[in-house]
């Protein structure tokens, strides 16, 4: 570097010590790389068994839901039938014309 008109040299110093530690620094930057390769790995692994099991509690979630909604429209269809039934008894039974008007309909067509 030159500065005002002053020169200066800049040598590179090897020293046994400055190789020594080079080469640690060096064995432990390796040693963090293969450790964070090991936890990387370790943590795919884990994702894609997570994955697995989300797949399967969500099929799993899917056909119950499919089965109560199933189970929950023939109870719909139950409670519908016996309104009809019941409002079929009360227009087959004798009653002021006000109240029949009232009691007899149909829900299904």
């Amino acid at each position: 570097l030159e500065a005002r008109g002053c020169s200066v040299v800049v040598e590179t110093v090897k020293s046994p010590e400055l190789g020594d530690t080079l080469k640690r620094e060096r064995a432990e930057q390796k040693k963090l790389l293969a450790d964070t390769h090991t936890a990387a790995m370790d943590l795919r692994s884990r994702l894609e068994n997570s994955e697995k099991g989300w797949v399967k509690e969500k099929s799993e979630l899917l056909e119950r839901f499919e089965a109560e909604r199933k189970e929950w429209e023939n109870q719909l269809m139950d409670m519908q039938r016996k309104i009809e039934e019941v409002s079929l008894r009360m227009c087959a039974t004798p009653h002021s014309s006000a109240e029949r008007t009232v009691s007899c309909f149909r829900l299904t067509p």
